[in-house]
């Protein structure tokens, strides 16, 4: 029983700490309406493109279509115009706000997660990025965002997202109609779940409590 105890208690330790990861999306997909699942072997996110309101944060239901590329300067792309041969008409082939206002929405499906932070391809001082957490889902107003969060340099850039709050929908798109970047990485650390681990680890504290009981 003390073995077991001491397995529960590390299993309980290991959920405190909050795991760091980054899903890198610079992988070659083709355009689609739907979504595209990137993965790092532990974790992974459905990548969709959408439309949005950057006054009342909600998503547009007419959600235009979304690619990424491999490489360097890779990274995921929304089209909110026509896709005609593989390429993208009317529109930068990039998340901008030139055409349409667009937005990269990552569902990490059933992971709770806090991002940390997103590497950005194409950017430059010029560009700036919302970011915006949907604790209710695509079909309601954003419940927490961060506004016009601006880059610096050019090239590919890392910006760092702190202070937005943990849930499973994010969205990061471009409003100002002199950004455009291709989201290569997503940095984000899953939200561990301590209570289970507490009640898991109470419940074996009583199994044990009643063993003893018995024996006496």
């Amino acid at each position: 029983m003390k073995t077991m105890f001491a397995a529960m208690a590390g299993i309980v330790l290991m959920a405190d700490a909050a795991s760091a990861a980054t899903i890198h999306l610079n992988t070659a997909k083709h355009w689609t309406s739907g979504s595209h699942t990137y993965s790092n072997g532990s974790h992974s996110v459905d990548v969709s493109g959408w439309k949005y309101d950057g006054y009342e944060n909600t998503l547009k239901s007419s959600y235009p279509k979304l690619a990424s590329w491999g490489g360097s300067y890779g990274g995921v792309g929304i089209c909110s115009g026509v896709v005609w041969h593989g390429g993208c008409y009317l529109d930068s082939h990039m998340v901008d706000g030139k055409y349409k206002n667009e937005m990269a929405v990552f569902d990490f499906g059933s992971d709770v997660v806090k991002l940390t932070g997103v590497t950005l391809a194409y950017a430059d001082h010029n560009d700036k990025f919302d970011v915006l957490a949907f604790g209710n889902g695509t079909g309601a107003a954003a419940t927490d965002y961060d506004w016009d969060v601006s880059l610096n340099g050019y090239g590919v850039k890392m910006a760092s997202i702190s202070g937005l709050d943990t849930g499973s929908v994010f969205g990061i798109g471009a409003y100002h109609g002199h950004s455009e970047f291709k989201i290569q990485k997503i940095h984000f650390e899953v939200v561990p779940l301590p209570a289970a681990g507490w009640l898991l680890l109470a419940g074996v504290g009583g199994l044990a409590a009643l063993k003893r009981r018995k024996k006496a």
